[in-house]
């Protein structure tokens, strides 16, 4: 069965195609011992080869020396990697797998063309000087026999802005196939393994955190301010603020929060993209259900601040710009911190509640209380067989009868929520019916 084949190494190891784990096998085992090539023949500051300038804009284009041929040619650098796509990342894999592969492949091209990396044997007897060559020394790039199949286009299309960091440093991004290993079983925080990094993909890890398991957790994410992918009609999409509502039927510590938007294009939207920070440091991906959902659950912790942003690519390939909103910090009160009156509350300690215990009443017309300013709350309680009926009220009108009742026990569930275009300072009462049990686990606010 293939799998990727090796790029980004040192001209010692070979760079393996799309072959069976046997062969792959063999390939490897015979392969001279892998060595970090950061700085191997790097000429600093040599004027020679593409000399790009930006580590966050990939180059227009870069200079290939065609082996085969003798020659050094000028290529149009998305062609180029889509076509190394098709040696070393085949169209079959896992998307995720096909974008980690699309930002490899880019990058460790990318970081030969800059101003200063290119390696003082890369020139011909001539002098013409080039950045990488079309074989396994480098990357297979081979365009007049390659299949480039839509699945690998749109990997490229969809990572073109994207590029990783290492320590804060623009790195070469060393990827090899591996063995049939377990998700990250060979990360050693230099090489990217593709057998054992599409066990990631298939076990559910996004790209994002595919790269931090492999490269390490000091890698981030950069994206290029650019809109576009450099083909297309012209004129990118458009894609709406995100809002972010917290969701009823959610777990506290489950994904307790729904991120949505739309957006619209002449020529269709091919899909989105969602990322999400948390107290304003890097940002990363959220998976979504499907390339062009409009929604998507998050996870929200108390005591973090979050800003989300989605950002829409039409049909020819096209980007919006990054329409963000900031969720603002998330408040989570435990039934300690909320006024209880009207009735006998006792405390019970479950592990399985949000701060180890809950509050809970059997009075009808009991009530618990909190004056808060935000704008969105959830009521957290425990769900299950013998619970009761509570109407929610917020300042004075009751706005929900809520069932608490289950066929089974549900802790840190949230079981009502509610969110206003705008934070305010507002007061919500829960008021029990009847004498059937009623927890008040938390309550969750976005301030």
């Amino acid at each position: 069965m293939p799998h990727p084949a090796s790029g980004a190494q040192r001209a010692s190891t070979r760079s393996l195609g799309p072959l069976s784990r046997i062969i792959i096998a063999l390939a490897l085992a015979s392969a001279a011992p892998f060595a970090p090539f950061a700085f191997q023949n790097v000429q600093a500051g040599a004027a020679c080869g593409t000399n790009w300038d930006s580590r966050t804009d990939p180059p227009d284009t870069i200079k290939v020396y065609r082996e085969a041929k003798d020659r050094v040619e000028t290529v149009d650098f998305k062609t180029y990697v889509e076509v190394v796509m098709t040696a070393e990342w085949p169209y079959w894999l896992p998307q995720t797998m096909l974008e980690v592969g699309a930002t490899l492949a880019k990058q460790f091209t990318w970081y030969h063309a800059l101003a200063g990396h290119h390696r003082s044997s890369y020139v011909t007897k001539s002098g013409d000087c080039y950045d990488v060559v079309d074989t396994h020394m480098d990357q297979i790039y081979k365009p007049e026999t390659a299949d480039v199949r839509d699945a690998q286009v749109q990997a490229v299309d969809a990572t073109w802005g994207l590029s990783l960091r290492q320590n804060g440093g623009f790195f070469l991004t060393q990827y090899r196939s591996g063995y049939d290993v377990g998700c990250g079983d060979d990360a050693n925080g230099q090489i990217l393994y593709a057998h054992s990094a599409t066990d990631c993909a298939q076990n559910g890890r996004d790209r994002d955190r595919i790269f931090h398991i492999y490269y390490g957790d000091s890698v981030d994410l950069v994206w290029s301010s650019k809109t576009g992918s450099g083909r297309g009609d012209g004129t990118p999409p458009k894609v709406s603020k995100p809002t972010v509502d917290l969701r009823a039927g959610a777990t506290l510590d489950g994904k307790i929060a729904t991120v949505s938007w739309s957006g619209s294009d002449a020529s269709g939207i091919r899909g989105y993209e969602l990322q999400k920070r948390t107290d304003g440091g890097g940002w990363h991906e959220v998976a979504l259900p499907k390339a062009t959902a409009t929604h998507a659950d998050v996870s929200l912790a108390g005591g973090h601040s979050y800003d989300l942003r989605v950002r829409a690519q039409d049909k020819s390939g096209l980007w919006s710009d990054y329409a963000m909103i900031s969720a603002g910090r998330v408040q989570v009160v435990e039934g300690g911190g909320v006024t209880l009156t009207d009735g006998k509350w006792l405390v019970d300690k479950d592990r399985s509640a949000s701060g180890g215990a809950t509050r809970y009443t059997r009075t009808d017309g009991a009530r618990a209380s909190l004056t808060f300013t935000g704008s969105a709350i959830a009521f957290v309680t425990t769900l299950g067989p013998d619970r009761g009926t509570v109407d929610i009220i917020i300042d004075g009108q009751k706005v929900a009868t809520v069932d608490l009742s289950a066929a089974r026990l549900k802790p840190q569930a949230v079981a009502w929520s509610k969110t206003w275009a705008t934070s305010a300072k507002r007061t919500i009462q829960i008021v029990v019916h009847g004498t059937a049990r009623v927890d008040v686990d938390a309550l969750v606010i976005l301030k």
